[in-house]
């Protein structure tokens, strides 16, 4: 079975300090036994952004984190794929998935997803 999850939480994540220049969001989707994650962003306005992407599992196994960060020139286009994360997804495992947009180290748009939802 494939799940497409889309959240596009264009008034929640985007909308900081009166800004709405970024929007996030995290598409999710089962590949044969595996949990794949692209975070993406759409920019209004060219800049220079950090991302950090935090997925945190508990499942069957126990607890576990990941982490992953990057530096990305964004500019007003079609939405930019992040980057591709496979996690492990056994039966009854679930996963709470956060993005986080930074420009200058002010916090600019961010998104959180369950799995399953």
């Amino acid at each position: 079975m494939r799940l497409l999850i889309l959240l596009m939480a264009l008034a929640s994540s985007a909308s900081f300090a009166g800004q709405a220049d970024f929007t996030v969001w995290i598409e999710t989707q089962e590949e044969a036994g595996r949990l794949a994650v692209v975070p993406y962003v759409k920019a209004s306005k060219p800049a220079s952004l950090r991302y950090v992407l935090i997925s945190h599992k508990e499942g069957g196994s126990g607890t576990s984190n990941t982490r992953q960060a990057g530096s990305i020139n964004v500019i007003p286009a079609a939405p930019l794929a992040l980057s591709r994360l496979l996690l492990g997804a056994d039966a009854g495992d679930r996963y709470t998935i956060e993005l986080r947009m930074y420009e200058d180290d002010r916090l600019v748009a961010e998104q959180t997803v369950t799995y399953p939802n």
